[in-house]
Parts: C-alpha cells; structure tokens; sequence
C-alpha cells in the first residue's frame, strides 16, 4: 500500500479482495441510488403535487428577492445585517427542505422545516423590537448563544414582540390568536420528527404512496400521501412572510427604512404572483388534504371492522 494512499483507493483495494474471497460486492453505489430514487421522486411529485411545488418555487424566488433587497439596503445604510443574515437563512433553509421534497425525505423536511419557522419569528421580532434586533445582529463582540436565548427567546418571549408586530402592522385580534394557534400546533407537528417520536419515526419507515400504489418503507426516499399536507403548511407560511414584509414597508416600519417598495420590480411581480395564484388554489389545496385523510378513515373502519 502507498503511504500516501487516499481513503477512496484503499477501500476499492479491500472492496476488490471482499469480492475476490466471498463472491459479493460490498460496495453500494449510492450515486446511482439516490439519483434514481430523485428521478422517481419527481416523477411523482410532477403527477401529484406539481401546482403546490410550481408556487413553492414562486414564493421562494420572491423571498430571495426579499434577501436581495435586504442586501441592496445593507450596503447603502450598513444597519440591516440582522435582517440580512435571518433572511439569508431563510432561503437557504427553503432551498435545503426543495431538496428534501424533491428526493423523498419527507421528515428530513420537517426537521428543517422547525428551524424556518423559527428564523421567520426572529425576522419578525427583529421588525418590531430595535434592541433585539441589535443585540442580534451584533458583531462588535461574542457572545454566548445559550445566554441569549435564555434572555431574549425563552418561554414566549418572541410570542409577545410577534404580537406587537402584528397589532402595529394593523392585524385583527382574531388573526394574531389564530398564528399563535398555528405556531403551537406547528411546534407540536415538527418537534415529532426533531425527537424523533415513535409516531415521526414510524411514519418515516413506512407510509402509503402519494398514488395509493401501496405502503413503502424505502429507507432511500419516498413521495408519500403526506406530501400536500407539508406543502399547504409551507405555501402558508411563505404566504405570511410576504404579507408582513410588504406590511412593514406599507406602514413604514423605522426598523426597515424603506417607504417605496416599487423600485423592486421583479419582487412585486413574483410576491403579486405567488400571492394571487395561493389565494385562488387554497381551498383546491385544501380538498386534497381532506380528502386524503377521508381515504384514510375509510381504510381504519376497514381494517377496525375486518381484523
């Protein structure tokens, strides 16, 4: 053996001598397997849930422009790096759960999923709190994470700055009780697959197929009847995140300083797009999901009344 031997040239030498001595080939060639397994994926994905994914798509090109302008108002005034920073992380962590969606790892979805929301909040709480938001996005010094968090983020914390970010942006008492209702039974859903609960654990192992083809436990990925129920949450929580944006720049929010949003074309196009497209198909959206959840009732009282 060489002694500058790579890692790849000394397990294809042990893999050949495996080979040679048993007859089996050990290696997987994980390459061809997760590209065919994406392949499938969208295939499905096209036959199912192809308009969902089209506004996905739509709604994260007008988030990354909200990014872009972030970043086009950082470099003039050099005081939204906190807002720069959350909304970067906010497309990258919708760029990764795309990816998921799109090779079949639902519940790696999910996880990712969490931390969105999360992101999202500390946006919001940066809109409407300037302490926070400088404390945040501090850079002159380190500070301890854990130590922030426990200050500034712990036991509701956020929930009460959200709150005053929506009476200020003009939002009913009725709406803002309805986002913390949505937030606790988010953080309910996603925490499943973050635990990894018994419940997230087996519905990662094995579910029914978008197509009702049949149950799969592909370890490798899997396009499942759980599919339209994420993308509705996800097509929402984007759909929100617009709203507020543009909210905050309508109402003049200090915290952006940014009064005349028409200057960003392409950003008014793609949100006006997502926006009037999601608000037309929600109900559509919406039957899939109940009806899926009928299929499944239907399938319990048959195996309940024939055991």
């Amino acid at each position: 053996m060489k002694e500058n031997s790579s890692i790849r040239e000394v397990t294809r030498l042990s893999d050949a001598i495996f080979h040679e001595e048993y007859g089996i080939n050990p290696q997987m060639d994980l390459d061809n397997i997760l590209k065919t397994k994406e392949y499938e994926s969208k295939e499905l994905i096209h036959q199912h849930v192809d308009d969902q994914m089209v506004l996905y798509d739509r709604g994260l090109q007008a988030i990354i422009n909200v990014h872009e302008i972030l970043e086009d108002l950082h470099q003039t005034t050099h005081q939204h790096f906190t807002f720069l920073v959350l909304s970067g992380k906010i497309c990258t962590t919708l760029i990764a759960i795309r990816k998921m969606l799109e090779t079949g790892l639902l519940d790696a979805a999910k996880c990712l999923n969490r931390s969105l929301i999360e992101s999202i909040d500390l946006f919001y709480t940066s809109l409407i709190n300037p302490d926070f938001n400088a404390n945040y996005g501090n850079t002159k010094e380190l500070y301890d994470n854990n130590e922030f968090w426990y200050e500034n983020i712990n036991r509701g914390k956020l929930k009460k700055e959200i709150k005053k970010l929506f009476e200020t942006l003009g939002s009913a008492p009725e709406l803002i009780e309805h986002f913390n209702q949505r937030r606790k039974d988010q953080q309910d859903f996603l925490s499943n697959s973050i635990h990894s609960s018994f419940n997230s654990t087996m519905s990662n192992y094995v579910m029914m197929k978008i197509d009702f083809s049949g149950f799969s436990s592909d370890i490798f990925g899997k396009v499942t009847t759980g599919y339209p129920n994420i993308l509705n949450k996800l097509l929402d929580e984007m759909y929100l995140y617009l709203q507020i944006f543009g909210s905050s720049i309508i109402n003049k929010l200090p915290s952006l300083g940014l009064s005349d949003i028409s200057q960003y074309p392409v950003f008014l196009y793609n949100a006006q797009t997502f926006e009037g497209f999601y608000t037309e198909y929600f109900d559509v959206f919406e039957k899939q999901v109940e009806d899926i959840m009928e299929i499944f009732e239907e399938l319990q009282k048959h195996f309940s009344n024939n055991p």
